[in-house]
């Protein structure tokens, strides 16, 4: 069978994360159809510390028994503020009837777990779709473009407004997410980018809009290396704090930015093209592929290291009667020369999606956890806490 599209999954998920909830996932969701189907899995969220969503493969029930002879459900997975500060979202439920979402906070690397404070009023805010800002900043979208805000890490939360537009990204400020402008009948091709203040929570939008079709955020590309944002066939780039944007064309599938390292910035074109940029975004080229990473692994759900490896997992052993190894033993495609070849390694077995984090860098398994690393090279897992 071939590789499930966690990248593509990523990417819906992170439409489904922002306001107009229900009309993006429509809009979205006429775009999947189009696409190949998956198999009926459940698909959950991992936040990370750029603010832009990764995805995994959650069981849809959770970590044993709950209170009255339910169950807990977790399969949102553990979320990352940094490689010290995570976060468990979960849901207690009896009976088909679940409460509203609570949260765990590790500040320890997942040593220790605390409970999160609850927002009031509960039914107001999901606690699952949420972004983290910083390692303790915790940004969460509600109604009349109002958001709920932790600098506590979910020690205590309050409620507050948009700030006025900026014309570009105060210092120290980051990128939080592009939000779609919606118009009737139209594609997603306008957007607005939200950005923020790690340290106060403080959100405002950029007085420039940016247009792409279907527009995504760029969590595997540094924050010290401008403003990035790809799309379909295209990626935009703001080398000014977002006063002004350049866009290029690159191929004609759905655009992934791997990461951008020592000038130069790598990304994929669908599962096997990959291209880099040597002038900030301004062009690309095909990499030329000498020895390719195989069929079962897919380049979008890989990144590039600040030392200039590109990591892509897959399975590097075929399983018993695959003709495909999808089955088989999963590790690491690992290309040490700009992706003109690749060579497997037994790292990570089991991982399915890699993404940058503030800090380092994540690997997302489905179900179980995620490992983190400072270097690409050494991990530490990390468990989904028992509930």
């Amino acid at each position: 069978m071939p590789e499930l599209d966690f990248a593509g999954l990523r990417q819906d998920a992170e439409s489904a994360f922002r306001p107009h909830f229900e009309t993006v996932r429509h809009r979205y969701r006429q775009r999947r159809r189009r696409r190949t189907g998956l198999a009926a899995v459940g698909v959950a969220c991992l936040v990370v510390a750029s603010g832009a969503l990764v995805t995994h493969i959650g069981s849809g029930g959770g970590a044993g028994p709950g209170a009255g002879g339910g169950y807990v459900d977790d399969k949102w997975g553990i979320q990352v503020g940094d490689l010290d500060h995570l976060y468990a979202p979960y849901q207690r439920c009896v009976e088909g009837r679940c409460s509203g979402p609570s949260m765990l906070v590790s500040s320890d690397q997942g040593r220790t777990w605390r409970p999160a404070a609850q927002p009031a009023p509960p039914d107001r805010w999901n606690l699952i779709a949420f972004r983290t800002l910083g390692p303790q900043t915790v940004v969460l979208f509600g109604p009349e473009q109002q958001y709920l805000v932790s600098t506590d890490a979910g020690a205590s939360w309050r409620v507050a407004d948009l700030a006025p537009a900026v014309p570009a990204v105060p210092a120290g400020w980051r990128m939080l997410y592009v939000q779609p402008v919606l118009t009737a009948n139209a594609p997603l091709r306008d957007y607005t980018v939200l950005v923020g203040d790690p340290v106060t929570g403080t959100v405002a939008p950029l007085t420039r809009h940016l247009t792409i079709q279907f527009g995504r955020d760029a969590p595997n590309v540094p924050d010290s290396a401008g403003l990035w944002v790809s799309g379909t066939g295209a990626t935009a780039v703001s080398r000014d704090s977002g006063v002004t944007w350049q866009t290029a064309a690159l191929g004609t599938g759905d655009v992934t930015l791997l990461g951008y390292t020592n000038g130069t910035a790598y990304a994929a074109v669908g599962p096997r093209d990959l291209y880099r940029s040597v002038d900030n975004g301004a062009s690309w080229q095909q990499v030329t592929v000498d020895t390719p990473v195989p069929a079962n692994a897919n380049l979008r759900s890989g990144l590039v290291l600040d030392d200039g490896r590109i990591l892509v997992p897959g399975a590097i052993a075929q399983g018993p009667g695959e003709p495909t190894p999808t089955g088989g033993q999963r590790g690491l495609f690992v290309s040490a020369d700009g992706g003109r070849t690749f060579h497997a390694t037994p790292q990570l077995p089991g991982a399915y999606l890699l993404s940058r984090v503030t800090g380092g860098y994540a690997a997302i398994f489905p179900g179980t956890g995620i490992a983190l690393s400072r270097d690409g090279t050494t991990w530490v897992d990390v468990h989904r806490p028992r509930i």
